[in-house]
């Protein structure tokens, strides 16, 4: 299932850090910023497959996790 701890990366040479999600995101947000930058609407599908692939399997974990605790 990969590692559940977000993942951190540094920006370029900035020295600035960031994580992994948050640096997927930049094409995302309002077109009018940069042309290749996508809209909510056209953006979803992607949001929408990262929430299933992600966030979906982090909360199994974490049920499956709760239950056993419980046992």
């Amino acid at each position: 299932m990969g590692n559940p701890i977000m993942q951190y990366t540094y920006l370029g040479r900035t020295g600035v850090k960031v994580s992994r999600l948050c640096l997927g995101c930049m094409s995302y947000g309002d077109p009018r910023w940069r042309p290749w930058v996508l809209d909510e609407q056209s953006a979803m599908p992607f949001f929408r497959k990262a929430i299933v692939t992600t966030v979906q399997p982090a909360k199994q974990v974490a049920e499956a996790c709760r239950q056993l605790s419980l046992a």
